[in-house]
């Protein structure tokens, strides 16, 4: 598949998509997703894996997208100018552009210093914001607090200068590094494990691991990416440090929040797979699957899929799947059970073949689709663009991670499963219904019309068995769903007000006597 020359070629949108899943078993058909617009500044892809070209260093996957307008040797230039190989202008699949032609970006940051340029970078930055014609700029977004990335510029990396490159608009976001992070959730953790602590040491705990203001800043930088594409139609490129950690969270908030596809069951199996797995996530390090390095811990992937939960609580309906899911992805990214999150990049699970020796988990949890779907989820184009809150008293504790395992805690009354619970009996129910209706014209059998003077209607007539009488004479009410005879003669004649008052005159002479 990869041999020969290097050669770039063209991909539609849905090749290039099922190319960045089809490696796991080929379990979600490109066939399945919306038709998705292709990149307006061209897709491009070679012929040969990352790893087989000049910089083998680089960590992303076998599919890369870059702008037309640059020849092989200035992307090989751009390789060179960024760190570990990962070059700008990559889109990890033809649905991280929306149909404002603007383009949602990921590199690594480059090796610039304190005074260094690079033709080639600047052209690149240059191409992606002119093949968006709805805007004039475009942002270049470091998710890094300002004075880690000077920090490394006395390394020779660094951030891009504004004076060397053309209408572009430099930021800052602010997320710390995994080290902080690490620290943060080990002080979360130790507030969760003690033992009936009181209000005051709780908050006082919560407050000092700085664990939900952690959250704040990524989520605020998912806002900011999603506001730039939707309302300023600005293309962006993101960037952190070396471009699989804090840009993963980021780019997967902002599509999370402009494309409601990302919010189904199979759209959230695309996001990771493109935006973690297919991109470089040393999910391998970052969640310590292997006696290594402990300071390469940290819990970037939870901090996402804590912030996906955080939307949950703001857009209840907007999400086709529950947080049973979110919790089942999370267990098994520690689990190992499966192989979509064993390794580093995909070279090493290519190397270590993976793909051939284990099994992937999206048809696990497609297969118990009905046990953790949302309730209350209102289809696919319910809510199209979401724009969360992320003042502070927007921010909940999530007890149902953190707290789950407490033994001192009483069961929780989860409102969504009283709904499926509810759904699932109003399911029995309909069908139970159903079963009785259809039985009730074998119970009642066919009433007998006026005119029967058939030979075989006498006969069934005079085998019926005589209704019991009651001490007037007449016949005894009997119990039917249907109308009997005679509510029938009452219907066809109703009685006059003369009858029934000279019948109530009878019934109470006969009282007396």
């Amino acid at each position: 598949m990869f041999e020969g020359p290097f050669q770039p070629v063209i991909l539609g949108s849905h090749e290039l998509l099922s190319f960045g899943v089809g490696t796991i078993r080929q379990m979600i058909r490109a066939s399945s997703f919306p038709n998705f617009p292709k990149l307006p500044f061209g897709e491009r892809r070679s012929a040969r894996p990352p790893w087989q070209q000049p910089f083998s260093r680089s960590t992303e996957g076998a599919s890369t997208v870059t702008a037309r307008a640059l020849g092989q040797q200035e992307r090989l230039q751009l390789r060179a100018q960024r760190a570990l190989g990962q070059q700008e202008g990559q889109c990890s699949g033809a649905d991280s552009v929306f149909v404002l032609q603007a383009a949602l970006c990921r590199c690594s940051q480059p090796l610039a210093g304190f005074s260094a340029r690079c033709l080639e970078d600047e052209q690149m930055l240059q191409a992606i914001r002119e093949a968006n014609p709805g805007c004039p700029f475009m942002y270049v977004v470091d998710t890094r607090p300002k004075l880690n990335a000077m920090a490394n510029r006395a390394a020779g990396k660094g951030y891009e200068n504004e004076d060397n490159y053309e209408n572009i608009r430099f930021k800052f976001i602010g997320i710390e590094n995994i080290h902080v992070m690490r620290s943060s959730l080990q002080k979360l953790l130790e507030v969760c494990e003690m033992k009936s602590p009181s209000m005051s040491d709780f908050l006082t705990g919560l407050e000092n691991s700085g664990w939900l203001r952690h959250i704040k800043a990524v989520m605020d930088a998912g806002v900011f990416l999603a506001k730039a594409v939707r309302e300023e139609r600005a293309s962006v490129l993101v960037h952190c440090s070396d471009g699989w950690d804090r840009t993963a969270q980021v780019c997967s908030l902002a599509s999370l929040l402009l494309d409601p596809f990302y919010r189904t069951f199979k759209g959230f199996m695309v996001l990771i797979e493109k935006e973690w797995i297919a991109m470089g996530h040393k999910f391998s390090h970052r969640c310590g699957h292997l006696d290594g390095d402990p300071k390469e811990v940290s819990p970037v992937f939870t901090q996402f899929v804590e912030c996906v939960w955080q939307l949950m609580q703001q857009f209840p309906c907007s999400f086709e799947f529950s947080e049973r899911f979110l919790l089942e992805i999370h267990d098994h990214v520690y689990s190992c059970q499966f192989g979509n999150f064993l390794g580093t990049c995909h070279k090493e699970r290519e190397e270590l073949r993976i793909f051939e020796k284990t099994h992937s988990l999206w048809p696990f949890l497609l297969q118990r689709k009905q046990e953790l779907r949302n309730p209350l989820y209102r289809g696919f184009t319910a809510y199209k663009e979401l724009q969360p809150n992320t003042l502070p008293f927007s921010f909940q504790f999530w007890c149902g991670m953190y707290n789950r395992f407490d033994k001192g805690m009483h069961p929780k009354q989860c409102v969504l499963d009283q709904l499926l619970s509810c759904i699932s009996q109003k399911v029995t129910l309909e069908d139970s219904a159903s079963q009785l209706e259809n039985r009730l014209p074998i119970l009642d059998g066919p009433l007998p019309s006026k005119g029967c003077t058939s030979p075989e209607a006498g006969a069934a007539a005079a085998k019926a068995p005589t209704p019991p009488q009651d001490c007037a004479g007449g016949a005894a009410p009997v119990l039917s769903n249907g109308p009997s005879l005679g509510q029938q003669k009452h219907e066809e004649s109703p009685a006059q007000p003369q009858d029934l008052g000279a019948s109530r005159e009878d019934g109470q002479a006969q009282h007396q006597g």
